[in-house]
């Protein structure tokens, strides 16, 4: 009997070990050094690279923003013509233009979100 207690007992402690509640599983998170899309960690360079491309407005298709790899950038948005340095943290780009205006959007996968709501889909090759 000893032994069917403690057989069953082992049981129920394997399957209570196996069981799964949904309050257990991870959430996504987003952290550094990870692409925004998949998770994945990128070097800085195969970060640029991911994203280096151009991407045009959904509101006017003769505005862009194009991003290289070094870092630099050119723009242009409602006919005046910008460029400068911008910087890719988790899912937040920063552009530093000359002019002075440091701008925030963010980017997932390839569309860029900037604060009016405007959407920025990247161009494929």
């Amino acid at each position: 009997m000893k032994i069917f207690i403690s057989i069953l007992f082992m049981s129920g402690l394997f399957i209570f070990s196996c069981g799964k509640k949904e309050t257990d599983e991870k959430k996504p998170t987003v952290e550094k050094g990870k692409d925004s899309l998949t998770g994945k960690s990128m070097s800085p360079v195969m970060k640029a690279y991911h994203y280096v491309g151009r991407y045009i407005s959904e509101r006017d298709s003769t505005n862009f923003r194009e991003l290289k790899a070094d870092g630099t950038f050119d723009a242009k948005d409602m006919g005046v013509r910008d460029a400068g340095t911008y910087q890719i943290d988790s899912v937040v780009i920063t552009f530093k233009y000359k002019s002075g205006l440091i701008a925030s959007s963010k980017i997932i996968g390839d569309v860029i979100l900037d604060t009016d709501g405007e959407l920025w889909k990247k161009i494929k090759n």
